[in-house]
């Protein structure tokens, strides 16, 4: 019976120290949540990654009109 009783306060404790994790899991969601919105006006991860795939999609396309331009300008002035 000593054994039941142990390995339930063990369960118990388990629970108890998982319930503290996860109230500081969502104390640490919710503040990074409150700085997405102050950093970058960002309501939801969602919106986050729709903003990222857009500054993506520009970051490339700026790549490559610096490309471009950097071989333009290679082959006019017989660069190297």
């Amino acid at each position: 019976m000593e054994a039941i009783i142990k390995d339930l306060n063990s369960l118990k404790d388990d629970i108890e120290s998982s319930k503290r994790k996860l109230s500081q899991l969502e104390g640490r969601k919710e503040e990074m949540m409150k700085r997405l919105k102050a950093d970058f006006g960002l309501s939801s991860l969602s919106e986050a990654q729709k903003k990222i795939d857009k500054d993506d999609s520009q970051l490339s396309k700026l790549k490559a009109e610096i490309e471009k331009k950097y071989n333009e300008l290679k082959e006019n002035f017989e660069w190297e």
